[in-house]
């Protein structure tokens, strides 16, 4: 609570920090929900926050994993793999950033400034810019690009990085790699998807009587 309070009133430019957080299953269970604990085997967590205005510039990670956002909000913007692929191919973003790190990317400023968000064709990558306000929480697939901002004052989120369980699911598993690599009307659609059984899923543990949802809202999804 006095770290959260902090981090609420720090107003010091240009800071970020990261570091590793030990869940036991218990925690998980009440984080994420029995049902979807079940179906997955979390690798690793760990909080991450920064000031308003900080940049973890474009790259990709190897783990998929759920982001959620405890304080303040984040601005992902999120690019298929082949969408990264055509940038680099019209010289729009330097060939190393297929190797999938985001120092040779590191460029300064807003993401409407480095991506062209605010023009008639983006100048850098075309993507999807998600929105994460207190609350909310992004599914972030392995291989997936993205370039995060925290935005309007200091931010805090918690990264829970998983594999799925294939013996767990009741319906085929979902193909993260897959999706990473598709367009962006694809990673609307599983969104849109994962969405729509986590209401479905809240609807039936909540049974005849109308309570309020514990899942997180929707992210907020602008197409570029």
């Amino acid at each position: 609570i006095p770290f959260l309070e902090w981090l609420a009133s720090s107003s010091s430019p240009g800071w970020q920090l990261r570091g590793d957080l030990d869940l036991g299953d218990e925690e998980l269970g009440a984080i994420l929900g029995e049902e979807l604990r079940r179906k997955l085997r979390v690798t690793s967590t760990s909080l991450w926050s920064g000031s308003g205005g900080s940049r973890t510039p474009l790259h990709r990670d190897d783990v998929s994993a759920l982001v959620f956002q405890c304080v303040g909000r984040k601005r992902f913007f999120l690019v298929a793999e082949k969408d990264v692929e055509d940038a680099v191919s019209k010289g729009k973003l330097p060939s190393e950033v297929l190797d999938g790190g985001s120092e040779s990317h590191c460029v300064e400023g807003s993401l409407e400034n480095v991506f062209g968000l605010r023009e008639a064709e983006p100048t850098s990558a075309r993507g999807e810019l998600a929105v994460l306000n207190e609350g909310d929480c992004l599914v972030l697939p392995a291989g997936l690009y993205h370039d995060v901002e925290s935005s309007d004052g200091p931010s805090m989120s918690l990264t829970i990085r998983f594999e799925i369980i294939d013996e767990a699911e009741e319906e085929p598993a979902i193909d993260l790699k897959k999706l990473s690599m598709a367009g962006n009307s694809d990673l609307k659609k599983f969104m849109m998807r994962l969405a729509l059984k986590k209401a479905m899923a809240a609807k039936k543990a909540a049974g005849p009587v109308e309570e309020p949802s514990p899942v997180s809202t929707p992210v907020e999804i602008e197409t570029r």
